[in-house]
């Protein structure tokens, strides 16, 4: 019920501008961010996001900022702003992996699946799918909802745009490889 969940989150705004809790006013703002992605208004989610990011950064909340700027490079890779997709992922995979955010780096595996699928690159997209895949097996962590509809979403354009076979070998070579590898694997790559 986004029109309800909406109504609450902009009272909760307003409470925590009163209170001057600036850090809880972005956690409702990011909340907001993600009910505009949902429902497909990108602009109004990439306000919220934007807002939310700097109270984050003062309280050193890194996991919330490993998520907005994710979130923010989501949003360029829509807008097919690749480069500065590129650039955000990064940054959000570099803060989840210093916190060791979990959830946040199978996040950003995710996110650059939908990178590599944006470079026509599939069979790498279907071995980062793998290595989610077999990480959130492995961590019992479930992807945030967003994260979730966006990696069932490009997974299953990925199944129709590949060779079941082909799609099969990279995605099982992806169960086998260790996250961690993937991870180092996927910095490197951004940095070029």
């Amino acid at each position: 019920d986004y029109s309800r969940a909406r109504f609450n989150l902009e009272q909760s705004c307003e409470k925590w501008e009163d209170y001057g809790r600036n850090a809880d006013l972005a956690i409702s703002l990011v909340f907001l961010g993600e009910i505009a992605m949902f429902e497909g208004d990108p602009i109004r989610a990439e306000r919220f996001f934007e807002t939310a990011i700097s109270p984050f950064r003062e309280v050193k909340d890194y996991p919330f900022v490993g998520m907005v700027i994710r979130r923010l490079g989501q949003l360029a890779l829509k807008k097919g702003q690749l480069h500065q997709a590129i650039t955000l992922i990064r940054e959000s995979l570099v803060y989840n992996w210093e916190v060791h955010d979990y959830r946040g780096i199978g996040a950003c595996l995710a996110a650059f699946a939908a990178v590599s699928m944006e470079q026509r690159q599939y069979e790498h997209a279907a071995n980062l799918f793998g290595v989610v895949n077999a990480f959130f097996q492995s961590t019992h962590i479930p992807l945030l909802p967003f994260d979730q509809y966006e990696g069932e979403r490009n997974e299953n354009q990925l199944r129709a745009q590949l060779d079941k076979a082909v799609f099969e070998k990279a995605w099982s070579s992806g169960l086998a490889m260790p996250w961690q590898r993937a991870v180092e694997s996927s910095l490197k790559e951004a940095e070029v």
